[in-house]
Parts: structure tokens; C-alpha cells; sequence
């Protein structure tokens, strides 16, 4: 009788969809603009080439740490996962 129980799980992986959508969608532009000035791993320099249509300040700072969000390599902790059909075909 509890519906948000029952769509928790779907809800869950909905939001997961999300968060792996955010980082697949992020990492061509991250490509992109990422350059390296130096070969020294110890502490790299290193900036990002903005898209032209960001020029606000804000806009820049916002885009650069997602570009570094990017850096670190990491993919979302959670793995892409699904739930069973038996759990989406009600309601």
C-alpha cells in the first residue's frame, strides 16, 4: 500500500540516469578545453579554454569547477544499475 516504496527504487535509479547523463555529457568538453602548460606531474599548470559564449565572470568560475570536477577522473561513485521491471509496471 506504500507507493513511495514501491517507487523508491525507480526514483533511485532515475536520479543515477541523471548523475551518469551530467558526466557523459560533460566529458567531450572537458576534452575539449583542457590544456597541460607543463610536463611536471608533481604540480601541473594547466587552464581551461572557455566556450565562447561564456563570458560572464560567474559563468566562468562555475564552468571552471566543474572542469575541474572533470580533472579529477573520477566517474560518479554510484555504478549504472536498473530495477526490475516488476517495480516500473504498476501505478
Amino acid at each position: 500500500d506504500d507507493i513511495f516504496h514501491y517507487h523508491s527504487s525507480t526514483i533511485a535509479e532515475f536520479l543515477n540516469e541523471i548523475q551518469w547523463g551530467v558526466y557523459e555529457y560533460l566529458l567531450p568538453e572537458y576534452r575539449r578545453s583542457y590544456v597541460c602548460d607543463s610536463s611536471d606531474f608533481d604540480y601541473p599548470k594547466y587552464h581551461f579554454c572557455y566556450p565562447a559564449e561564456v563570458q560572464s565572470e560567474l559563468a566562468k568560475t562555475l564552468y571552471w569547477s566543474l572542469m575541474n570536477w572533470m580533472r579529477r577522473g573520477e566517474e560518479p561513485l554510484v555504478k549504472r544499475f536498473s530495477v526490475t521491471r516488476r517495480l516500473k509496471k504498476y501505478y
